[in-house]
């Protein structure tokens, strides 16, 4: 998987810089800033941070702290500890991908972020609907791509996570592949991001999946959260050179 990145760039401040407050011999970082602070995170109740009881059956849902958006928010907080930022949890679990491009644009106009965390599509394929969902929700998953972009937003697609049988059935398991297979050339044609989240999740699928096979564990939110938070870091990541360039251009305005 390729993710366009900007390279990093450390300013150092030496011994022999004038700098009264720095102590000699000592060496400075600048703080790493990002070039984006406010996130939506739209998706299903694997966004919203649904867990399974160990019937497998039983859903109930962590608080949102502990969901993937506030365990992101948490780490951004901490690594860009100057800026504020600002991860909302915009899940609703049981939505499929068609519903869930029917509630963007109000969802978009409520909150105005630069980045679009999307995933979404697992729902379309449940039950009996089989393949025959792979058009419509990637079509959705378009047109939510689409109406993103069309408001200045910056777009992160996550691949679908993968599953075992159990709140799927395993005709439905056997979906997600192709289906992520589908979804990321359509994603990347429209000048979205790609983060392969199921990839990241198939080393350890015991630990971050839950007992209804389907929904993420506590620590497989963390997971979760990592792996948008690398792709976050890898992309939108600026140089201090960069972040004051931003700055000086739009004080001149």
């Amino acid at each position: 998987m390729k993710l366009r990145s900007f390279s990093t760039v450390l300013l150092l401040v030496g011994a022999g810089c004038s700098n009264p407050a720095q102590p000699a011999g000592v060496t400075a970082v600048a703080a790493p800033r990002l070039s984006v602070t406010s996130f939506l995170a739209f998706g299903d109740s694997i966004t919203a941070g649904a867990v399974a009881g160990a019937d497998g059956v039983t859903l109930s849902f962590v608080d949102p702290s502990l969901a993937y958006p506030g365990k992101l928010q948490t780490s951004l907080r901490q690594r860009y500890a100057a800026q504020p930022i600002v991860v909302v949890n915009d899940g609703i679990s049981g939505e499929t991908a068609v519903d869930g491009a029917k509630r963007l644009q109000a969802e978009l106009d409520r909150h105005h972020p630069q980045v679009l965390l999307l995933l979404e599509g697992v729902n379309d394929l449940h039950g009996s609907v089989g393949p025959e969902g792979f058009p419509p929700a990637i079509s959705a998953l378009r047109t939510m791509i689409q109406l993103a972009k069309g408001t200045g937003a910056q777009v992160v697609v996550g691949t679908l996570l993968p599953a075992v049988p159990g709140a799927l059935s395993p005709g439905t398991v056997a979906l997600i592949a192709p289906f992520n297979a589908e979804l990321t050339p359509m994603a990347l044609e429209n000048g979205a991001l790609v983060v392969d989240v199921n990839a990241a999740f198939l080393a350890d699928m015991a630990d971050w999946i839950g007992p209804d096979g389907l929904h993420l564990s506590v620590a497989g939110y963390q997971k979760l959260a990592d792996v948008f938070f690398a792709s976050i870091q890898a992309n939108f990541e600026t140089s201090p050179a960069e972040g004051q360039a931003r700055s000086t251009a739009r004080s001149r305005r």
